[in-house]
């Protein structure tokens, strides 16, 4: 990968692949947003490592977020129905599912998280298609005790790095994805906490793109962090929550069994803030690549959990 950097927050990108990175962008800090505008591409040829991290099958998924998804780290396609990992993520389909295929919306946004040296590795992934991302405003914020703190550009601006991806179908395409380090104790000290990332078109005019929104939850379990995420389908649980760890490898909690991970039954019960309630109606540990504490899990029947409501978080 070659990246470019003018000193302005001006980052370009290739890749040397059958998926190439497209070598255009520019990140402009604008109050309360970040602001996505395009440049003319580049031709660049010397090639560097991935600021995403390490990435065997150079499909912007870093290895440690591979192993924590459960997508391979040989194959752009894990499922091979012919999408990129990393696209179906941005377009809110199921990297591991050949059945679950990308939504048709012309903007879309994925968000997803992994835990390594000391960080906590938030990255968003934006669809954009016929790659026309001129004045698209990012915005990141926290739902923390149900209510909604958008997030100053300021306090991730000198972090953030944005990459450019190709879309697989459709060479016109275009993946923009965002990655934003947080210290790790941050998120130890927050404690239980929701985070969404939104995109919309800056100037409405007379079509406007419907605008995108992805949500996630995190908490600690036994001081580890987890990522609380719909449950896969490859579990054929019909629906519920699964708790899934931040890390993809090392140690595990003295109460729980690997190769099994906590899935939740749950249903709707109310509305908090910018929060939907749901009371916790079965739990069980089910096979899969992760860990479970069965007694931890299975505590968590008749409890009531808040999650990021998007339809509220879109309209405030």
């Amino acid at each position: 990968m070659t990246l470019l950097s003018d000193g302005t927050k001006t980052i370009a990108a290739t890749r040397t692949s059958t998926r190439a990175w497209i070598p255009v962008g520019c990140l402009i800090f604008a109050t309360g947003a970040l602001v996505l505008t395009s440049l003319e591409p580049r031709e660049l040829s010397a090639a560097s490592k991935s600021m995403l991290g390490p990435d065997f099958d150079s499909d912007g998924l870093a290895d440690s977020m591979e192993m924590i998804l459960g997508t391979s780290l040989d194959s752009d396609d894990t499922d091979g129905d012919g999408y990129d990992d990393i696209e179906e993520i941005a377009r809110a389909s199921d990297p591991l599912d050949p059945k679950s295929v990308p939504n048709t919306n012309p903007l879309s946004v994925g968000i997803y998280a992994y835990a390594e040296a000391g960080y906590f590795n938030l990255h968003a992934a934006v669809y954009v298609r016929d790659g026309d991302f001129d004045q698209l405003d990012f915005e990141l914020g926290v739902v923390l005790k149900d209510k909604k703190f958008p997030v100053s550009q300021a306090v991730y601006s000198s972090s953030t790095r944005i990459f450019f991806y190709q879309g697989v179908r459709r060479g016109q395409d275009r993946l923009v994805i965002l990655e934003m380090p947080i210290p790790d104790d941050v998120v130890t000290k927050v404690g239980s906490f929701g985070l969404y990332s939104l995109v919309r078109d800056r100037d409405e005019g007379s079509a406007p793109r419907e605008p995108a929104i992805a949500v996630t939850a995190f908490t600690e379990i036994n001081g580890f962090p987890m990522e609380v995420i719909p449950a896969p389908r490859v579990l054929n649980k019909g629906g519920g929550i699964v708790y899934r760890p931040l890390t993809g490898e090392g140690a595990v909690p003295s109460s729980s069994s690997t190769g099994q991970i906590c899935w939740q039954g749950i249903s709707a019960v109310g509305t908090s803030g910018a929060s939907i309630l749901f009371e916790v109606d079965s739990a069980s540990c089910e096979d899969f690549d992760s860990f479970c504490g069965g007694s931890e899990c299975s505590a968590s029947v008749g409890k009531v959990i808040g999650l990021p409501d998007p339809g509220t978080l879109l309209g405030g």
